[in-house]
């Protein structure tokens, strides 16, 4: 599922939640929503990252965050786990 990085908040939300947030805006947002139509809305597209390297069967890479790359666009951020928490 597409995710969409709110400029105002930084809140990264999936496109299902941002449609529902701003569903009252005109024009409704029709089925794919365009780069131009998210910066009108204060919003900016986020693109799938590189998974992190691994080694299976113990390991697994996971998204871990969203990070704007040197081109100025926002990609997740991938990790290996698992994560153990005391």
């Amino acid at each position: 599922m597409a995710k969409i990085r709110i400029r105002e908040t930084g809140e990264v939300v999936t496109e299902t939640t941002f449609r529902t947030r701003n569903k009252k805006v005109r024009p409704v947002l029709t089925a794919g929503i365009s780069k131009e139509r998210l910066d009108q809305l204060g919003a900016d597209p986020v693109l799938n990252g590189a998974p992190a390297n691994s080694t299976p069967p113990y390991e697994y890479s996971y998204e871990s965050g969203v990070a704007q790359g040197d081109d100025g666009v926002w990609y997740t951020v991938n990790s290996v786990g698992p994560v153990f928490t005391e």
